[in-house]
C-alpha cells in the first residue's frame, strides 16, 4: 500500500579546499514497501531542481540505493559502498605525484 510521505534529500558535494556544497530539497511523495523488502520512494521533480517533468524513484535495497528518474530526463543510478581494498592508480600517482617521481609500490 502506497502512502502519501514528505520526503527530506540532502546531497553534500566536496572539493578539494573549498567548503562543501550542500542541497536540500523536501517534497511531497509516495512511499511503500516491495515483496522482496525494499522501500521505494517516488517523486514529482519541479522547476526548483531543474528537472520538472521528471519522476524520480529511489529504491533502497538494504545496503544499496538505486535511482531512477524518468520524463524530461531519464537515468539510472546505483549507490553503494565501495569496498576497502586498496587500488593503485598509476594516472593518479602521475598527476598527484608528479611525472618525474619514482612509482609507488
Amino acid at each position: 500500500m502506497k502512502k502519501n510521505v514528505v520526503i527530506s534529500l540532502m546531497g553534500v558535494q566536496r572539493y578539494d579546499e573549498t567548503p562543501p556544497d550542500v542541497i536540500e530539497l523536501v517534497t511531497q511523495g509516495q512511499l511503500h514497501e516491495e515483496e522482496d523488502g525494499a522501500l521505494v520512494l517516488t517523486y514529482e521533480e519541479s522547476e526548483l531542481t531543474g528537472l520538472e517533468g521528471t519522476r524520480t524513484t529511489l529504491r533502497i535495497e538494504g545496503e544499496r540505493v538505486v535511482m531512477l528518474r524518468e520524463g524530461e530526463l531519464n537515468t539510472q543510478m546505483i549507490f553503494e559502498e565501495a569496498p576497502s581494498v586498496p587500488v593503485r592508480d598509476p594516472l593518479w600517482d602521475h598527476v598527484h605525484r608528479g611525472p618525474d617521481l619514482e612509482p609507488v609500490h
